[in-house]
């Protein structure tokens, strides 16, 4: 977690010596990476990556970046941030409206309201999905005025709005922001990680931080958590997310989603809710002990989804927890994604970097033929071939009468053209929707449904009001939804 101050300190710096020289420091993120610091007698004047092996999105970003920590006493606002979006959803933007999208804002707004069965009543509420969509099309466009490189709708989803220079819209969100928040000579603090919060007379008033040299406070109007979800908290998850519990499945959330700001606001008072709702990945690979979706990418490029014994038994591009729940019930939990070379030449031109990483790591297998698949897996080669036979003469007419799968997810591919490749995929944890209970403008409420006052939460930390849609949106759009609430109070 950092943490980001708007208001700037009157402390002097601390002074600092060193010993001068080069060290060697192991560390561990996803995986474990070793640095080279080197030392003058006053400064760090290098550091060095001698090797690691960090996901080659987010993670590869976080190492190339390195503040210095400054100590602060107080400020008006004090905020935990975390990004990593795929991409951000919103319609009638600006960008949209230049490259002649046609997505408004009353389209997302349908998008939202659609209830979907895969939640509570508690995670739906018709005036929270319009508030987020107004709130989406205000930030997307705010963000881009900030600097962030969101410059590409997707051209799969309308309403997705993704950077051509980036692999995730996170990592443009981090150096667009980042930039802005220097030339703001605003306070981000790496490796300070709040562990409390201060709470007097009933409000809170700061944090609690724990650094590498021990603990200090920081005292604060009001205090904004954007923690994330809990995926990563494995003793969480078996407490909460039982419906699953038993695959012991691992997640795609980064390692700091562990929680620790949802029980920091519980034990201040905070309501927790909805904990047990979550999504589930349905089609995910490990590369280095980090899980990637990119299975999903050949999916809309036109291949299908099979189980062991060689059959498609769902709409493969649904909602991911439709379809997760769809594999629970197939033998073994076990799918597999197949697809042609028609696909393949798809996926290189538009993901090169990602294909090159799983076919380095054997992840995607090659075949001459079908039978040849089928035999290296254990799938019926007879079943095998007539699922494919059967799907190419859906895509031919126009249709997928079995699955009601959208033809536009059929369109490119269909699943004609040898050889062909398969991924033997698994389930992720993706996406908690449970939390912080908050009211429409991100105040936290207390087991009685109060504000606490000086407290407020926003995104993945939160009971998502949206039934999880658009959930990498909801961090920035309900950040700056608090934080105009707390201007105008």
């Amino acid at each position: 977690m950092s943490l980001c101050s708007c208001s700037q300190s009157t402390e002097q710096p601390v002074q600092s010596s060193f010993t001068a020289g080069t060290y060697e420091v192991s560390e561990t993120g996803i995986n474990e990476f070793t640095l080279f610091f080197t030392f003058s007698e006053d400064a760090l004047t290098d550091i060095e990556v001698i090797e690691e092996n960090e996901t080659f999105g987010t993670g590869k970003t976080a190492i190339e970046k390195g503040m210095d920590v400054i100590l602060l006493e107080s400020t008006d606002l004090l905020g935990g941030t975390s990004m990593g979006a795929a991409y951000l959803v919103g319609g009638s933007t600006n960008l949209q409206k230049e490259l002649g999208v046609d997505c408004t804002q009353e389209d997302v707004t349908n998008w939202l309201m659609t209830r979907t069965g895969e939640t509570s009543d508690d995670l739906y509420d018709p005036e929270w999905n319009v508030k987020f969509s107004e709130g989406a099309t205000e930030t997307i466009n705010w963000l881009i005025d900030q600097g962030v490189k969101l410059n590409k709708i997707d051209p799969s989803l309308s309403r997705a709005h993704v950077s051509s220079d980036y692999t995730v819209a996170g990592n443009a969100m981090l150096d667009g922001l980042s930039a802005k928040l220097e030339e703001l000579n605003a306070d981000v603090r790496l490796g300070n990680k709040a562990s409390e919060l201060i709470v007097e007379d009933g409000k809170v008033t700061g944090v609690v931080v724990e650094t590498s040299n021990g603990t200090y406070s920081i005292h604060a109007e009001n205090v904004l958590l954007c923690t994330g979800g809990y995926f990563a908290n494995q003793e969480m998850v078996k407490q909460y997310f039982t419906e699953f519990v038993d695959l012991n499945l691992p997640s795609d959330a980064r390692i700091g989603s562990d929680g620790s700001g949802m029980l920091m606001a519980q034990e201040a008072g905070a309501q927790l809710a909805n904990m047990n709702e979550g999504n589930v990945f349905p089609f995910a690979v490990n590369v280095n002990g980090v899980e990637y979706n990119t299975p999903l990418g050949f999916i809309w490029m036109g291949g299908i989804a099979v189980n062991q014994e060689g059959q498609r038994f769902t709409d493969e591009t649904a909602k991911y927890l439709t379809v997760s729940k769809e594999i629970l019930k197939q033998t073994d939990a076990q799918a597999y994604v197949v697809f042609d070379q028609t696909t393949f030449n798809t996926a290189s031109a538009t993901s090169a970097d990602q294909l090159n990483q799983l076919m380095i790591n054997g992840l995607i297998e090659k075949y001459d033929t079908l039978e040849e698949l089928a035999a290296a897996h254990q799938i019926p080669a007879d079943q095998l071939t007539e699922t494919v036979a059967h799907y190419t003469e859906l895509v031919h007419n126009g249709a997928d009468t079995d699955f009601n799968r959208p033809y536009y997810y059929m369109q490119y591919s269909d699943m004609a053209t040898a050889p062909y490749y398969v991924v033997k995929t698994e389930m992720c944890l993706h996406t908690s929707w449970g939390g912080i209970v908050t009211d429409i403008h991100g105040q936290v409420l207390n087991e009685q449904g109060e504000v606490i006052d000086g407290l407020y939460a926003a995104g993945e930390c939160t009971q998502s009001k949206v039934q999880g849609n658009g959930s990498a949106t909801q961090g920035p759009v309900w950040g700056r939804i608090s934080v105009d609430h707390m201007l105008s109070e």
